[in-house]
């Protein structure tokens, strides 16, 4: 499934994501640019231990929706977002939920 924001533009064909490999993955993401030490510091703030994945655009996402119910990544998400310890750490919602939940 192409999930993609409503602010997006595509300015080409979108034919070529159909040929993604997920290998075990659960989704396809764009990683955001931002330098390490940026990813660093927010993975501390958002208690986030395994920083190898980065930190990712969640507004254009390719989702295996097979593996994405596997892992039940909806209610890991929604688990995060009631953790009281957490909530008021994140700055975009989505962003930093799914990106915690890529990086474990």
């Amino acid at each position: 499934m192409l999930y993609l924001d409503a602010d997006i533009i595509c300015n080409n064909d979108l034919d070529r994501l159909q040929n993604i490999h997920f290998n075990n993955n659960e989704i396809a993401a764009v990683v955001t640019e931002k330098d390490e030490k940026w990813w660093q510091k927010r993975a501390s703030e958002l208690e986030v231990e395994n920083i190898s994945q980065g930190y990712f655009n969640a507004g254009f996402l390719s989702i295996n929706l097979n593996r994405w119910a596997e892992e039940d990544i909806s209610t890991q998400a929604m688990r995060l977002l009631k953790n009281n310890a957490l909530k008021n750490k994140f700055s975009f919602l989505d962003k930093n939920v799914l990106s915690m939940l890529a990086s474990k």
